[in-house]
């Protein structure tokens, strides 16, 4: 099972933005945490009766797979429309997170802190490095909430799932907000390194924020690159028309063809390689004056 490419979601924002235009979606044969959370934030946004066809019977086999996956993902609760099938509901036993939906920002510490519950055991980290996964999801889930102001109560979702055998977890957060550009738009002094930066990649550095003195802010994309540099999983971030990713160590920054209407983030990591946040944070300057608070 490969890690999740740049192109495979440039491939599915244009694809989401042909749905929004044709009411109609060519799904990829496997679903992943990203295609079901945007998906959802998709019909949301725009009032989308979503139903699954196939247009031959081979298709219809595998239609059925994709429909039953996405029911027990929880996409047709997250967009509050019926489920084209009953499946018998089951706990996660740390498979997966469904498709939750980000309604009310003070249950960011809750949400965040759920995820990395339900996926359990597949975070191979000591306590410390845990608690500190919470505390980058807290920041990026509250960056939903931060990029949505101006766009209603539309703020974002979350989505997890891991793959035992492949050894593989991938946890997404989208929003359908203002976008990291405009958002870091809002510090004059970011205004004139943003003329020539990628405003992904640029968000991804050490203490970057659009909302100075809020708690972490600064730090929770800055953990989930350093991590996955570490790791050697996936870390990829798109806003509008423009991305950051970092796969398998390798850095890259760029555009799409299509701009997402909003933020995705994507943590994709190799969960038999432990993640170890005192080395990400070991490598960090210590402003004079302060501790390292940031991992208790």
């Amino acid at each position: 099972m490969n890690l999740t490419s740049i192109g495979e979601v440039a491939n599915w924002v244009t694809t989401l933005d042909d749905f929004v235009g044709k009411d109609q979606v060519q799904c990829p044969d496997f679903l992943r945490p990203f295609h079901l959370a945007t998906l959802a934030m998709t019909c949301r946004k725009h009032g989308i009766q979503l139903g699954m066809t196939a247009d031959t019977d081979d298709d219809e086999k595998g239609m059925r797979a994709l429909v039953s996956y996405a029911t027990r993902m929880g996409l047709w609760d997250a967009i509050e429309q019926p489920r084209p099938v009953q499946i018998n509901d089951q706990p996660p036993a740390g498979r997966f997170h469904p498709v939750a939906l980000l309604r009310d920002e003070s249950t960011v510490e809750d949400t965040s802190s759920k995820i990395f519950e339900i996926l359990g055991a597949q975070v191979r980290a000591d306590k410390q490095s845990v608690n500190s996964l919470e505390i980058m999801a807290q920041e990026i889930i509250g960056n939903c909430y931060a990029h949505s102001e101006a766009r209603g109560q539309n703020y974002g979702a979350v989505c997890a799932q891991t793959w035992p055998k492949a050894q593989l977890a991938q946890v997404v957060m989208c929003d359908a907000g203002i976008g990291i550009r405009a958002s870091l738009m809002e510090r004059e002094d970011y205004r004139q390194e943003l003329t020539h930066r990628n405003s992904c990649e640029f968000a991804t550095g050490y203490e970057v924020t659009s909302k100075p003195g809020r708690g972490h802010s600064g730090y929770g994309l800055t953990v989930a690159k350093q991590l996955m540099l570490q790791n050697g999983g996936a870390f990829l971030l798109v806003s509008g028309d423009e991305y950051y990713a970092c796969i398998r160590g390798r850095e890259d920054s760029g555009k799409i063809p299509v701009a997402l209407d909003g933020t995705l983030v994507i943590f994709e990591w190799n969960t038999e390689v432990p993640l170890d946040i005192r080395a990400v944070y070991d490598s960090w300057p210590t402003p004079e004056g302060e501790d390292d608070d940031f991992l208790i």
